[in-house]
């Protein structure tokens, strides 16, 4: 027989993965647990009960999904954004923004079934947001009631060679890969200088090898199409005409010329307002003649008046639109405003003309815009990108970089783009901290960190769930970094909970813990800064007196009961009122810093047997840290596999006032110098519990809280007697 004393100093590790409960080699064993519900670990080493719930107030109309985005103008002023169906709806850290006694709100674009696909970046007062299936907007702030919103009117939107798409039905003689295919359109669709230009429908891809008329070419089918049926709309003749082209002019800048082709091949109402490229030299086309002649306003001037052969200068129209899809992703870096990603080309990066961020024009100069494309073996849409120490473009197959050369920005002539990790992203919005970015790994379930390593000199990627694989096994919904008080990853999973992780490199702490709040289904998180600490928000839908509601809730260290409300009375009050969120539930009462216990709400109200001063009052929060089985060498080896006897249990609390040790309440109260209903004296220091009886191959030991009081528990050493 061996009595042993087996001291756990810190929870560090948080919560452990059951495939983890065998390993008490690994060094984070000693400091991780079985289960850490409803509390989390704190950097310093302790665990702590979790931020309740405020309740702010509901979202502008529960049937619809709600999407909550940080807005944040400067260390004193930030918002939370609450997109809704069409609407925005404002919050500050201390209510949401009213005018005259109702809630401010704006009109959006954006339906609830687009708000999971929204991306957002921010520069200053403005907002630039982005959606694959709407045209950037921007969102401007002037005042906590006073925002505009409105798609950005670009001094020029990116262009390509984007053809057009063509606007009547398109019938082939065959579908398959073959020469000599005929390819007859619904109307008046080709022209003569159409011949070497391309055609594609979906995956389908041909070339025009011969004109016969407006409606009938013959073409080479290099890719087999679908069907030999094309749908008006749906088929596109790509490229720029083949013919030569010639200006009757070169300079200056702002001059009208005229554009002349050697065949027909101008559009009237497809071609004016696009762009020629020619002669080193860009053209807006403002009028059409013929389709051998178009007036243009000269934009940059040209090297010369010569004529240029097919395929030395080109025809542009936009490259973001309806049909070609719109960015889905953006970010500001280095003075430009960067984009990414549409339906046409998802593997594309734009960067605007540098401190221009809605000038879009293209060119060779530093500090033009500049079009990039990843090469990949695979398609690999970018689903976000974001600025570090280099530009960050995480598809849905890797992780990239987008630099320029040594201490050098990206321009049009100096880039370097290189694929890092192979992880895969997921569309998750990704989350800043330090010089990290933390994001999901397209499974859905892995969290990630992505980040420069000096040793290495190289990014690498590491997953922050490998000890605790189940806690994200429902899939990430949401994210948010909390900085202050604690360093706090929350995250909103599949399953309607919430998960956080304590991240401090600096002190190796890497500690994920769960939470409930009652049945709620966390939808939705933003964080912003306070006067001394970060603010975490929350959608939650709720089911309240059988029908279904979302409330917007904001976590709150100060209080012990969730989707609550506060109340003082100077001379004291037994009926407390402004709970019509809660008609008919049962919840929990922080009497004068007392658990009064539950009480149900009716009417709105709920009272108490007595008066109180101070009131909490909302749903019921409890939770437990339970350890795991003691690993560590005895007289008999190992103490695993072996009976166990725990003697006594010494536990150091920090401030609390209310604790359990395996269902056994712990006295903080000296009776005969404290009234029952006077508050709980907070406790720091130790308490023991003594004789927990024995066990074959293992220790069993719970810590609970149940009652809305302060709960922080430093460390915890057992004695144990282990016998064989």
């Amino acid at each position: 027989m061996a009595r042993v004393t087996y001291l756990q100093t810190n929870f560090t590790a948080g919560e452990l993965s059951p495939r983890m409960y065998g390993r008490g080699d690994v060094s984070r064993y000693a400091s991780g647990v079985k289960s850490m519900f409803n509390c989390y670990p704190v950097v310093q080493g302790g665990a702590i009960r979790r931020p309740c719930t405020r309740y702010m107030g509901e979202v502008e109309d529960s049937a619809n999904i709600t999407r909550l985005i940080p807005f944040v103008y400067s260390e004193e002023i930030s918002y939370v954004l609450e997109f809704g169906d069409q609407v925005m709806r404002v919050w500050t850290v201390d209510g949401q923004v009213e005018v005259t006694g109702t809630p401010y709100q704006i009109t959006t674009p954006y339906t609830s079934a687009q708000l999971a696909d929204l991306d957002f970046t921010q520069n200053g007062a403005t907002m630039v947001l982005f959606h694959p299936d709407v045209a950037p907007y921007r969102l401007d702030r002037f005042a906590d009631d006073s925002w505009t919103i409105g798609a950005i009117s670009f001094v020029r939107q990116p262009f390509d060679e984007v053809g057009f798409a063509a606007a009547t039905t398109g019938t082939l003689s065959l579908a398959t890969v073959g020469t000599g295919r005929t390819l007859t359109a619904g109307a008046a669709t080709f022209l003569a200088a159409d011949v070497g230009r391309r055609v594609q429908a979906g995956a389908g891809m041909a070339t025009i090898t011969g004109y016969t008329s407006t409606t009938v070419v013959t073409v080479s089918i290099t890719q087999a199409f679908a069907s030999t049926s094309l749908t008006s709309g749906n088929w596109s003749v790509l490229d720029t005409p083949m013919a030569t082209c010639t200006p009757s002019a070169a300079t200056p800048v702002g001059a009208t010329i005229n554009l002349t082709l050697s065949a027909a091949g101008w559009r009237n109402t497809d071609d004016i307002g696009k762009l020629v490229r020619i002669n080193s030299g860009l053209c807006l086309i403002t009028g059409f003649t013929s389709t051998t002649v178009v007036s243009a306003t000269i934009l940059t001037v040209l090297s010369s008046t010569a004529a240029a052969i097919a395929d030395s200068w080109s025809l542009n129209g936009n490259a973001w639109s309806a049909t070609r899809g719109y960015p889905r992703t953006g970010t500001f870096y280095e003075q430009r405003l960067i984009c990414a990603s549409t339906e046409a080309d998802p593997m594309a990066v734009w960067g605007s003309r540098s401190g221009i961020p809605f000038d879009f024009t293209i060119g060779t100069a530093d500090d033009d815009a500049f079009k990039f494309t990843l090469s990949s073996d695979q398609m690999s849409p970018i689903q976000y990108v974001s600025a570090m120490r280099a530009l960050l473009a995480l598809t849905y197959g890797g992780e990239y970089t987008i630099q320029g050369g040594i201490e050098k920005p990206v321009t049009p002539t100096n880039v370097q783009v290189r694929q890092r990790t192979n992880h895969g992203t997921a569309l998750i919005r990704p989350v800043r901290i330090g010089r990290e970015e933390l994001f999901v790994q397209r499974g859905g379930v892995k969290v990630m960190a992505l980040s420069y390593s000096v040793s290495n000199d190289d990014y690498v990627s590491e997953n922050l769930t490998t000890l605790a694989n189940h806690i994200t096994e429902s899939g990430v919904v949401d994210m948010c970094w909390q900085q202050d008080p604690d360093r706090l990853l929350w995250v909103a999973l599949g399953d309607g909970t919430l998960a956080t992780l304590t991240l401090e490199r600096n002190q190796e702490v890497i500690g994920w813990a769960r939470h409930e709040l009652d049945g709620g289904v966390v939808e939705s998180l933003a964080s912003i800064p306070g006067a001394s600490e970060d603010v975490v928000f929350a959608v939650v839908a709720r089911t309240i007196n059988g029908a279904a509601v979302r409330y917007v809730e904001k976590f709150d260290p100060a209080l012990f009961v969730d989707c609550a409300i506060t109340g003082t009375s100077g001379p004291g009050a037994a009926t407390w009122t402004g709970l019509d969120h809660l008609e008919g539930e049962t919840v929990r009462v922080n009497a004068d810093g007392v658990d009064y216990g539950p009480a149900t709400v009716t009417g709105g109200e709920v009272v108490l047997t007595r008066t109180a001063n101070t009131v909490q009052i909302g749903l019921a929060v409890a939770g437990e840290i339970e350890l795991l089985d003691p690993e560590m060498q005895t007289g008999f080896g190992q103490t695993s596999g072996n009976n166990m006897r725990t003697s006594e249990v010494t536990i150091r609390l920090l401030e609390t006032s209310q604790c359990k040790v395996n269902g056994q309440e712990l006295p903080f109260r000296k009776f005969g110098s404290e009234l029952l209903d006077q508050a709980m004296p907070s406790f720091t220091g130790v308490k023991r519990v003594e004789n927990l009886g024995w066990d074959k191959g293992s220790s069993e030991l719970t810590v609970t809280y149940q009652a809305p009081m302060a709960w922080h528990v430093l460390s915890i050493t057992r004695k144990l007697t282990v016998n064989d």
